[in-house]
């Protein structure tokens, strides 16, 4: 699992807002489903 230290990031917005579209691009990669789907024989 990767772990990401926002302590030092200086982020203007809440990264827990992204949660929702960074799901739902997780779940087209590994489905190979999104946009570009043929270059993801590395997954």
């Amino acid at each position: 699992m990767i772990r990401f230290d926002e302590t030092h990031a200086h982020l203007n917005e809440d990264i827990a807002s992204y949660q929702d579209q960074v799901m739902r691009c997780h779940e087209a990669l590994m489905n190979k489903t999104g946009k570009g789907n043929d270059f993801v024989g590395w997954v």
